[in-house]
């Protein structure tokens, strides 16, 4: 590259940039990273800005914002676009590793093609750029980064000279100087509403001795060949002090490409009493390699190297273990699994009957899957067992409501879930309840199930399973399905009529009855291995998240066509006896005591009295759907096959006896 003879020693100086780095943009970076970077470390475009009216005590800042990922941002006047990269790295030691010189110099070069072009006349902004190295330490919420503001060094390239002996501080004049008061009162309302302020350099036109015009920096070219007298203003973002801010090195360069030899008075445009002129002379640079570059921005403590940043101490606690728990979740779909659907199972809102064994289980499951909305409905109260089975009670929690102590515990947990607790009975075939009782519950359980996507059945009774079985039904809601016995479990999904598989009672021929009359101490207590409840919860709330992620969601089939997370079975049946466990497919059957058309049809058309029937005479519900006539049908079946027995029996004798 070829440049002028040497400059005067008492070349000019450079106020360096300083970063400052808004937490919104931290927090957009970490969001961007979990779910749209992933691992991908290829550098992204930013925008950052700077501004020619700082506070006295600020030296040049360049501030990367909440809207640092827009396209298009309009800033207010005296603010002014850079061009920014971000590189977002995986391990601190692939931080600490790459090479940060040639990193430094590419990103320099892609200044000096611009310098070499004209495109700078239209956007001078493109003379302003950045490189913002980081790792994204989101476990802690740190980041660990560095800015580059790369520019050239002017040791082996000069491109100017400085006028009036070659003395900085004798070239730096007040703009008083040159202009009178009738111009200055032009100047300031220029910076104050122009448009040419748009861009951080532009012209200024000496009109009269009461104005000056202000023109757009492409104009410059036509300007230095008149004899028009004008100045370069440039919009310093340093507010104070002898030099100008970091932008001028390349600004300077830039002019010496594309002007060649001429003199000039450069503006440095501040705020008007701290602004001044320096009278330069440029040298012709002629076209080359890039010049040796620099722009490592120094840390806090002055030194070369990156700095630090955490956001644990200003994040709303509420908000920051949220966003931990959606790292966890983000990371499946990194490497594992890109279609996983996170948002729909985190708006997933989900019904549990029964904040027992079962439903603390789920719950955390739930909760570990990211759903942010669930109910508990349970209206037991803990009892001293319950803390050692049932995981998110504490002794101090016997004698509470267990719905109210289960959602109490899940919000400590994580504060950002919505658990609420609703405290009631659900009315069951056998126990008999006044229909006042029954109307306000069906009123209670109506509003529950309509505001709730899926329904966990975790209830001690058969019976207590019935009424939200039908009410889901006749809803066409989600029901996943867990009962306990003492070393095997079931865990199932009601089918719908899409799919043509079963509910919990399909596979009964009697109906629901008060199975709690006449226990004794063992068969009033679930029962169970320890081990039962967390297999079932893990089953029920796997399979609750693969059929909602399903596209068909209850209308599922079993055998084919997948969910991103894999096949939906219709039930599963473990057994701890022998470490078994089977997936079974079950039809609906027509005579169901619960889901069958013609329990839905009186349920829909009676409602609350229907129920209060079925509460007091269950075996109402074999007269409806026809289980009554096929047990007469099968105990003729019997009758005929014993009479049959007996006369073989009697011919058989008879026949012995001769």
């Amino acid at each position: 590259m070829a440049a002028a003879p040497a400059a005067s020693s008492n070349a000019m100086k450079f106020y360096p940039f300083s970063s400052v780095v808004h937490q919104a943009f931290w927090h957009q970076l970490a969001d961007k990273k979990l779910n749209e970077y992933k691992l991908d470390t290829t550098p992204k475009s930013i925008l950052g800005r700077f501004s020619n009216r700082e506070t006295l005590d600020a030296g040049p800042r360049l501030y990367v914002d909440f809207d640092a990922f827009a396209e298009n941002v309009n800033y207010s006047p005296g603010s002014f676009a850079a061009y920014g990269t971000v590189q977002v790295l995986n391990t601190a030691e692939e931080f600490k590793g790459l090479d940060k010189k040639a990193l430094l110099t590419s990103t320099a070069e892609q200044v000096w093609i611009d310098i070499c072009s004209s495109r700078p006349w239209s956007d001078p902004s493109l003379l302003v750029r950045f490189y913002l190295l980081v790792f994204a330490e989101l476990k802690k919420f740190d980041f660990i980064y560095w800015f580059s503001f790369p520019s050239f060094s002017f040791e082996n390239c000069t491109s100017y000279s400085i006028l009036d002996d070659g003395d900085e501080e004798c070239a730096r004049r007040p703009l008083t100087a040159y202009l009178n008061d009738g111009q200055m009162a032009s100047l300031e309302r220029i910076v104050k509403y122009d448009q040419a302020m748009a861009q951080f350099v532009f012209v200024v036109v000496l009109e009269s001795d009461d104005e000056v015009r202000p023109l757009p920096f492409e104009a410059l070219p036509t300007l230095v060949k008149t004899t028009k007298k004008f100045f370069v203003a440039f919009c310093d973002p340093c507010p104070s002090g002898p030099h100008p801010g970091w932008p001028m090195r390349n600004l300077l360069l830039f002019l010496a490409y594309q002007l060649g030899s001429c003199e000039l008075d450069l503006l440095c445009l501040r705020r008007l009493e701290h602004s001044f002129v320096l009278r330069l002379k440029l040298s012709p640079v002629t076209a080359g390699p890039a010049p040796p570059a620099v722009g490592w921005a120094k840390n806090e403590r002055g030194q070369m190297g990156p700095q630090r940043v955490s956001l644990r101490d200003s994040m709303d606690p509420v908000r920051l273990s949220r966003s931990a728990l959606e790292l966890n979740l983000s990371l499946m779909r990194w490497r594992l699994m890109p279609e996983l659907d996170l948002d729909a199972l985190k708006n997933m809102r989900c019904l549990l009957f029964g904040a027992g064994t079962l439903g603390c289980n789920v719950a955390r499951g739930l909760m570990a899957w990211g759903v942010k909305q669930m109910t508990l409905v349970d209206y037991g109260k803990i009892s001293l067992s319950n803390p050692a089975r049932q995981s998110l009670f504490r002794f101090d929690d016997v004698g509470k409501n267990k719905a109210e102590a289960a959602a109490e515990s899940l919000r400590a947990i994580c504060p950002g879930l919505d658990a609420r607790a609703h405290v009631m009975t659900v009315p069951m075939p056998g126990h008999v309840l006044a229909m006042e009782a029954v109307v306000e519950a069906l009123g209670q359980l109506h509003q529950l199930i309509d505001s709730h996507d899926v329904l966990f059945l975790l209830l001690d009774t058969r019976e207590a399973r019935w009424l939200p079985t039908v009410m889901a039904a006749a809803k066409r809601k989600v029901v996943i399905n867990a009962a306990l016995g003492f070393d095997s479990f079931l865990v199932m999904r009601h089918g719908s009529p899409e799919s043509g598989l079963g509910c919990y009672f399909c596979n009964d021929v009697v109906a629901p009855a008060n199975s709690t009359i006449d226990r004794t101490l063992d068969q009033q207590c679930t029962v169970s291995r320890p081990g039962a409840s967390m297999l079932a919860s893990a089953l029920a709330v796997e399979l609750a998240a693969t059929l909602w992620l399903h596209p068909l969601r209850s209308g599922a089939p079993c055998d084919r066509e997948p969910s991103c997370l894999g096949v939906v079975p219709h039930m599963i049946r473990g057994f701890l006896s022998r470490f078994e466990q089977l997936v079974m497919n079950a039809q609906a059957f027509d005579r169901c005591t619960a889901c069958s058309a013609k329990v839905r049809e009186h349920f829909c058309s009676e409602g609350a009295d229907f129920v209060c029937r079925v509460l007091g005479e269950p075996a109402l519900l074999e007269k409806v759907t026809g289980l009554d006539e096929l047990h007469r049908a099968s105990e003729l079946a019997e009758v005929m096959v014993l009479d049959d027995d007996d006369s073989d029996t009697a011919s058989v004798g008879t026949s012995s006896a001769t």
